[in-house]
């Protein structure tokens, strides 16, 4: 019988800030944000690196009433206006599967993975396309925009638009990094 204490998956949550704590951006200490997210009555609170990302167990709700929630307690705690996203661990599953690449042959740095709160948001993410080199490689998948270039992203013109870019609500993160949170999801959930 399992045992009833035991946080599902269906619980689990990753939360994304976007453009903290890079360039001029805005600071926010990992300590503070974890403390934010327990303050609002989120469990199991873990942050990976130092570029806003967190993941916790909640009760009830949505990924999208958490982004909500989590953004107005910045706004008002912080007066930060970032963009948030949060996927559920089910998601963040499927946007992993969903990597059309091979790693072997190019570097997790050298990805980006472009994940929006509402997955028809990512179809805004065409405006890319002409900026892709013939080396590089984007895929616009069902959860997420997947990019990868083997020379690197700081020369890239698709990269840097991707990672500029203003009028879509979504924030970036490497294949690596992403594989660290799916683990720290998995890892929390499981004891």
């Amino acid at each position: 019988m399992p045992d009833p204490r035991r946080i599902t998956r269906e619980s689990r949550y990753l939360a994304l800030l976007r453009g903290v704590n890079v360039g001029k951006g805005p600071r926010v200490p990992m300590a503070e944000w974890r403390a934010l997210l327990q303050a609002q009555g989120y469990r199991e609170v873990q942050t990976l690196l130092n570029s806003g990302n967190a993941v916790f167990s909640a009760d009830g709700g949505s990924a999208e009433s958490h982004a909500a929630a989590i953004s107005a307690t910045l706004a008002a705690q912080l007066s930060l206006r970032l963009q948030v996203i949060v996927l559920s661990a089910e998601r963040l599953q499927c946007v992993i599967a969903g990597w059309p690449f091979d790693l072997d042959r190019i570097a997790a740095s050298q990805t980006l993975i472009a994940m929006t709160q509402h997955a028809e948001d990512l179809l805004a993410l065409q405006r890319i396309e002409p900026l892709i080199r013939p080396d590089e490689q984007w895929t616009i998948g069902n959860e997420a925009a997947y990019f990868a270039s083997p020379t690197g992203l700081a020369d890239s013109k698709a990269a840097n638009a991707l990672l500029g870019l203003k009028t879509v609500p979504l924030t970036t993160r490497n294949a690596a990094t992403l594989l660290k949170l799916q683990a720290l999801l998995e890892g929390a959930g499981a004891h």
